[in-house]
């Protein structure tokens, strides 16, 4: 068994034999054009055509991605429930920071 599994996995993937520059380019900039765009839809086609790249191209079983995916998708998830529950500033009587001013 190898000590990290995600290694054997990179070992047996289609891409293995693409420089390491050239995925380290396409992870940044996928990452860059996401927060240039400041949108959802552009995060949702980022992680979309990233998961076909990564399923379809680089041939890791959908059960294996998701393994893998599992942790920082819980994580993102929790942040989006406690942002989504978390308490609301209230700006009555004057209390309202000036970053929150309109």
């Amino acid at each position: 068994m190898h000590p990290f599994p995600i290694d054997a996995y990179a070992y047996q993937s289609r891409l293995r034999a693409m420089h390491p520059g050239e995925k380290m380019l396409l992870a940044f900039s996928t990452i860059l054009i996401c927060l240039l765009a400041g949108s959802p839809m552009a995060a949702l086609l980022a992680l979309s055509s990233m998961a076909a790249l990564t399923i379809g191209i680089a041939g890791v079983p959908l059960g294996t991605w998701w393994y893998f995916l599992r942790v920082p998708a819980g994580f993102v998830l929790i942040g989006v429930i406690t942002v989504a529950v978390g308490p609301r500033v209230s700006c009555d009587a004057g209390a309202c920071p000036p970053s929150l001013s309109s």
